[in-house]
Parts: structure tokens; C-alpha cells; sequence
């Protein structure tokens, strides 16, 4: 099976759903891609690609805590599928987180709630 590692930022809150005895947890993310304008010095926006995580067990817990325009890492298998609709063969793939890691970035702009500043690049797992 093959992996992936996806960093972004949830498009949506998380969507949980039940199919019979199974809980699962749907997340829609962004990644942006840029590059660096040297003459303009600026970051210049070159496409976005939105990808639909499924998440089960305890990954979907940890999912169910994060909320739209949340930074998030994640780690996936990716698991192709094939099925027939009308007269095509459609294929697919589907995305199953195995790790999600909330990313908080570096700031030096105090936060709005009093609370110190955040003064690391460290990834926080919960």
C-alpha cells in the first residue's frame, strides 16, 4: 500500500459519520502551493489541491477535535478503487489517515485571548 504525508489546512470542520458499527471522520484539506517572486519579493499563489481524508479509531477521535483553517500534517495510506458505473470503469483513490499532527505556526503577534505567545515551529500532537 502506498503513503503519503499531506500538510494544509482544513477547508471545513471535520464530518463525522456512522456506517453500521464503524465511526469515521471526513476531513477536507488544502494544500497551497507558491513560490517565491524574487523581483516582487513576495510568495505568489499557484494552485490549491483539496484532498478528503477518511479517518477511523483513534484517528478519528483526534480529528473530531480540529476545526476549519486548522494547520494540520498528516501521514495516509492510499488505497486504490475500481468500480463500474454505467458502461465505465471509474478509479479512485481513497486516503486513510494512520497519523494526524495539529501544527501550530510561529507568531510574534500576541494572542487576541491574553494567553502568552507561541514562540516555536514545533509540531503538537493531541
Amino acid at each position: 500500500m502506498s503513503e503519503v504525508r499531506i500538510e494544509g489546512r482544513l477547508g471545513n470542520d471535520p464530518e463525522s459519520y456512522r456506517n453500521g458499527d464503524t465511526n469515521f471522520t471526513v476531513l477536507s484539506v488544502a494544500e497551497n502551493r507558491s513560490r517565491w517572486d524574487r523581483d516582487k519579493k513576495e510568495w505568489i499563489d499557484l494552485q490549491t489541491y483539496w484532498f478528503d481524508v477518511l479517518c477511523f479509531g483513534r484517528t478519528g477521535d483526534k480529528a473530531r477535535m480540529l476545526k476549519k483553517g486548522d494547520s494540520i500534517s498528516l501521514e495516509a495510506n492510499l488505497k486504490p478503487r475500481e468500480e463500474n458505473i454505467g458502461n465505465k470503469k471509474i478509479r479512485t483513490i481513497s486516503i486513510f489517515a494512520k497519523n494526524i499532527k495539529k501544527v501550530v505556526p510561529i507568531t510574534n503577534e500576541p494572542i487576541a485571548d491574553g494567553l502568552p505567545d507561541f514562540h516555536s515551529d514545533e509540531e503538537i500532537n493531541f
